[in-house]
């Protein structure tokens, strides 16, 4: 009974292990995918900051154009 007793707790210390080894994997995996969610994140926020300046510069341009046209229709 004692060696099935022995038995029992190396077998129980095993599992003990991998379910640790486990959680510990499964904790790097949720910061890798947090790391990964924050890195696109920054890249959609600089993506929507150049398509923000480029939508203006157009703007602008398209703008600058119409008061072209203006002055030369009023000349």
């Amino acid at each position: 009974m004692k060696r099935f007793s022995d038995k029992l707790h190396v077998i129980l210390l095993i599992v003990l292990i991998i379910a640790i080894s486990l959680d510990i994997m499964n904790g790097w995996k949720e910061e890798q995918l947090n790391q990964r969610y924050e890195d696109s994140l920054r890249q959609y926020e600089q993506a929507n900051r150049e398509y923000i300046e480029y939508l203006d510069s157009s703007r602008e341009r398209v703008e600058l154009m119409i008061r072209k046209v203006e002055q030369a229709a009023l000349n």
